[in-house]
Parts: structure tokens; sequence; C-alpha cells
């Protein structure tokens, strides 16, 4: 668990590939947000992961990666909470930026 300092109210969750969920707008807008991120099946979607690639680069490859892809999907599986604390102090310095996770 952990603290996010949101000054808009506009959260994102991204990973490294810049692959983002924008538009979660809790209730309370703009704030100091306690969140909790849950997860499962992450061990699991590393080695469907590492099955698919060595799948690559042989003969039917486009099928068997097909197949795998759908046996393994949703397999990996997240659940973030987050609920507004209290509001912020004052800061001259906020500009419209999205508070991203």
């Amino acid at each position: 668990m952990f603290d996010l300092d949101c000054p808009t109210g506009d959260l994102q969750v991204g990973d490294i590939f810049g692959t983002a969920i924008t538009g979660i707008g809790p209730s309370k807008g703009p704030g100091r947000y306690a969140v909790a991120l849950f997860h499962r099946g992450r061990e699991q979607a590393d080695g469907a992961y590492y099955g698919i690639l060595k799948v690559m680069g042989t003969d039917g490859a486009d099928e068997r990666v097909a197949d795998l892809q759908r046996q393994h999907s949703g397999i990996e599986q997240y659940l973030m909470r987050i609920w507004w604390q209290t509001d912020l102090p004052p800061d001259e310095d906020d500009d419209d930026r999205h508070c991203a996770l």
C-alpha cells in the first residue's frame, strides 16, 4: 500500500511500454489517495510468455502461438483499490497533469 498525491483527480495506470488506462476519475477529485494493488497469475503469465517464445520461429508457429495465447488469455489479473484520504495543501506549482501510477 502507498499514498498518491493527485492535484487533478485524474488518474491513469500504465506500464513501461506506454500502454495506459486513463479516465479513472475518483469521486472525490483532487487529494491524497491511498492505493493498494493486488495481483494473481503473474508467475503463470511469465511461464506462458516463455512458452510462446520457445514456439516462435518453429514450423507452424503462427497457429501454435495463437493457440497458446487463447489458452492463457486472462491468466494474469490485477485489482487496484484507491480511496481518498485528505485534501492536498495548496501548491503554486500544480498544473493540469494526470496522476500516474
